[in-house]
């Protein structure tokens, strides 16, 4: 009888799935940077902003995807785990953008946060829907704009209405009235903080 190698199988596992980790996290890049926090217990979650009004409650969803590997193909190339392993990580990738795209999209919906327009879109546009967000300022005073995502055929559009906003006087003066006026909320918003403990 062949020994068990209980202690070598869960290395190697904890190796697998760190790298099945980074590996969605890559592909996933337009997400990259959003906080993951672990729910070990319940089944869904609430997020309440002080600020507002705003109460969402969330249930957990699962992201799965499937992959198999026989022994034929480890002997022959013992790297195929790794192929295999980084598609498995781009189908999670998809589903998890999916979803998130999804979550915001409900969550802006209900909270009356969507900008609908017909046609291009211009510096109106990008000008409302900036008004409608909260912005956040660094420690210099400096404006930390959110990122906007849209569809890969709306990417010139979206650069041309910015850069008009930019370069045209009109527009640039709307911006830094939007900034200021951002900033002075931003900085009431923290002056009016309660400090916890």
């Amino acid at each position: 009888m062949l020994p068990d190698f209980r202690k070598a199988r869960a290395g190697l596992r904890e190796h697998l799935n760190a790298f099945l980790k980074e590996r969605t996290k890559f592909h996933n890049n337009a997400f990259r940077d959003v906080p993951v926090m672990v729910i070990h217990e319940g089944t869904g979650s609430r997020t309440v902003n002080a600020e507002s009004d705003f109460e969402n409650d969330m249930e957990l969803s699962s992201v799965q995807g499937s992959a198999t590997v026989g022994h034929d193909e480890l002997i022959d190339d013992p790297t195929h785990v790794f192929r295999m392993l980084d598609e498995l990580a781009q189908q999670m990738a998809f589903e998890q953008g999916r979803m998130m795209v999804q979550t915001v999209s409900d969550v802006t919906e209900r909270t009356g946060r969507v900008s609908k327009r017909k046609g291009d879109p211009g510096p109106e546009v990008i000008l409302e829907m900036y008004e409608k967000m909260l912005i956040t300022f660094n420690k210099q005073g400096l404006a930390e704009l959110p990122a906007i995502h849209c569809a890969p055929e709306m990417v010139p559009k979206l650069k041309a209405a910015l850069k008009r906003i930019q370069t045209e006087p009109e527009y640039d003066a709307q911006f830094q009235q939007l900034l200021a006026r951002k900033r002075q909320e931003w900085n009431d918003r923290e002056n009016n903080r309660k400090l916890v403990g």
